[in-house]
């Protein structure tokens, strides 16, 4: 089974949509909730316990892993914002709905890319 960066981004908003949102830390453990890098996280941990073999042993996960990040911080960018993905997650004028919006907008640019 061949996981793609279109999963991983679809996975990390259902995280988020389900666990909740946060800011300041990738996991708030205490809340369960996520920022939108712990929510690929999460779905990577998840897409993991789902697989026989390990992901970070298989370099086409681990690609798809990087290709995730690299679409919601091109997305990031899009929006002018010229800083990491934490950054712009944690600013205080931050809302769910933007970081929503902003995985929808990745997973396109990963179809686009995995199209290619």
């Amino acid at each position: 089974m061949t996981i793609t960066a279109s999963e991983i981004l679809r996975r990390g908003k259902d995280r988020l949509m389900e666990d909740g949102w946060t800011q300041g830390h990738y996991h708030n453990h205490q809340e369960g909730t996520h920022c939108a890098v712990g929510g690929i996280m999460a779905a990577w941990n998840e897409l993991d316990a789902l697989h026989d073999k390990r992901l970070v042993e298989d370099e086409d996960a681990n690609r798809s892993y990087r290709n995730a990040h690299y679409c919601l911080q091109r997305s990031v960018y899009a929006l002018g914002f010229r800083n990491d993905i934490t950054v712009w997650n944690d600013a205080p004028e931050r809302t769910f709905h933007e970081v929503v919006d902003l995985f929808d907008r990745a997973e396109k640019l990963a179809l686009i890319i995995e199209e290619e």
